[in-house]
């Protein structure tokens, strides 16, 4: 077990998970789409192809963001987040999937049946999670429409390479035991 790894699970069972929290807001990941196809159809996303892979290269994000209007933090994290920087594939998914097991407790969730022509949903990609199930034809039809607004907040883009970098340098800290945890992140 990684020393990164064995310091989360010695936050995550003797201290409170607001502690753990703490220490996810020092990290970024990096998020591909392809991999959550591929954790969605093993076979068919096998190994997408280079051009594939050219139109759709992983992003950097703060695995914590603080939204823009509210000022509330929220995990960015999802199917789709791959890698913990600085972290190892097996580490970073145990907490990348520790985290999304917190954030879908039932207590959590909304879940919504498509009953009537005009029903909506709509969320910030910012600060929440969705799937949707697969749809069987028991199902009521439905009309899935997508309206995606610019987002001018301040992670929009994910983070810079330099930010990436001094990500590395904290799971290098981390892993060697060197916490300086923010103030009240």
């Amino acid at each position: 077990m990684s020393k990164a790894l064995s310091l989360l699970s010695l936050l995550s069972t003797t201290l409170s998970f607001r502690l753990t929290l703490k220490l996810t807001f020092l990290l970024s990941s990096t998020h591909s789409l392809w991999h959550s196809r591929r954790l969605g159809s093993p076979t068919i996303f096998k190994e997408p192809l280079p051009q594939e892979r050219a139109t759709k290269p992983p992003a950097y994000h703060r695995l914590v963001q603080q939204a823009p209007a509210q000022g509330r933090k929220a995990l960015y994290i999802a199917a789709h987040a791959k890698l913990i920087v600085g972290w190892s594939y097996e580490d970073s998914q145990k907490l990348i999937w520790k985290l999304i097991d917190w954030c879908t407790q039932q207590k959590y969730v909304f879940s919504m049946e498509w009953l009537d022509g005009g029903d909506m949903v709509w969320w910030d990609n910012r600060q929440s999670m969705h799937r949707a199930n697969p749809y069987t034809a028991s199902m009521t039809a439905r009309d899935v429409r997508r309206a995606t607004i610019i987002d001018d907040g301040p992670f929009a883009w994910g983070v810079m390479d330099q930010e990436v970098a001094a990500a590395k340098q904290k799971a290098e800290k981390i892993s060697m035991g060197q916490l300086d945890f923010p103030q009240n992140p």
